[in-house]
């Protein structure tokens, strides 16, 4: 594939609204502390839900240092 890809990590944030994207959308906020974020991804998938392996990859990620 051609696609290249850029991940990011945010750090010290605030939550400044509910989220979930404006009235022509059907967006779902999942809020999940990171010691339990691998457990849910696989929760998800045991339940047939379809991520998109680029936003597998990237959760499966979160929180790791890879320095």
């Amino acid at each position: 594939t051609s696609e290249c890809i850029s991940f990011y990590e945010a750090t010290n944030l605030r939550k400044v609204g509910e989220g979930g994207g404006d009235e022509s959308e059907s967006i779902i906020v999942h809020e999940v502390p990171l010691a339990g974020l691998r457990g849910w991804l696989d929760e998800r998938s045991l339940e047939g839900a379809m991520i998109d392996p680029k936003i597998f990859a990237a959760l499966a990620m979160a929180g790791r240092s890879f320095s």
